[in-house]
């Protein structure tokens, strides 16, 4: 008998504990899981990892300036992680769903999320919580662990600004109504 559970960051807290429950004697748990489970969770009763090498990931397109979604290999960082998420409390395995020619391919580690995706988010963000100086995303970012190229910053300030989401100067640094183009404010 199969128990399946889902793992990934879009459920409810309630629905992501499911997957720590252990199964009882007798029931197989399955647990599909996206990358969220490659590194900030261990799984007690784990003890077999099917990894299909393959992950979802935000990217620019450097044409549009749009960010999108796209389906690509993992590094082998990422595969390292994925096997030692088996046999984390007893003996585990890991299966592979690609060949060790395309592990000698694959990026050694991935390009940081920050110089992959979109910064009007994280701008946003930035001039949410600290309003009164429009400089502070370009600072604050320049000091991040792997900082974003200067003209990245200045261009998604230029495309919140044209959409009206950030105001120039002003004492609350975001649009009139202190929301995003999208009509929410910050995460």
């Amino acid at each position: 008998v199969l128990r399946v559970t889902k793992l990934h960051a879009q459920l409810s807290p309630a629905d992501q504990r499911a997957a720590f429950v252990t199964a009882p004697a007798g029931i197989t748990k399955v647990v599909l899981a996206t990358d969220i489970a490659e590194t900030s969770v261990t799984i007690p009763d784990v003890t077999t990892v099917i990894d299909s090498g393959l992950h979802r990931l935000m990217q620019t397109d450097k044409r549009t300036g749009v960010g999108h979604l796209r389906t690509a290999r993992i590094s082998v960082a990422s595969a390292t992680q994925r096997a030692g998420r088996a046999g984390r409390v007893r003996a585990g395995t890991t299966y592979h769903l690609f060949c060790r020619v395309e592990l000698g391919s694959m990026e050694r580690t991935l390009l940081p999320e920050i110089l992959r995706s979109p910064l009007e988010p994280t701008v946003l963000q930035i001039r949410s919580l600290f309003p009164s100086d429009p400089r502070t995303s370009s600072i604050l970012l320049s000091q991040a662990l792997h900082p974003p190229d200067p003209a990245a910053v200045d261009s998604a300030v230029g495309s919140l600004r044209q959409l009206g989401a950030m105001r120039l100067t002003g004492s609350d640094g975001i649009g009139p109504d202190g929301v995003g183009p999208d009509g929410m404010g910050p995460d």
